[in-house]
């Protein structure tokens, strides 16, 4: 994985810390992707800004995709 770890704590606790459950099962009732679902609970932990200023440097969505990927299988 390319996201440093750090950031990928960041982006963990930015997500569990968020308050705005978004559940997978939700999105497969309405034909939706489990990769949509991922980017959907990044977008609602409200960072895009910081990772526009730290990931973007140095990765791209490929990677953002791997991380949460990651990240959210182990919730």
């Amino acid at each position: 994985m390319k996201i440093t770890k750090e950031h990928c704590d960041y982006i963990r606790a930015a997500i569990c810390n968020s308050g705005k459950a978004l559940y997978l099962q939700d999105y497969i009732k309405r034909g939706l992707s489990e990769k949509r679902w991922r980017w959907d609970c990044l977008w609602a932990a409200g960072i895009s800004q910081w990772i526009s200023d730290n990931i973007y440097t140095y990765a791209n969505d490929e990677h953002i995709d791997t991380a949460l990927n990651f990240i959210l299988k182990s919730k």
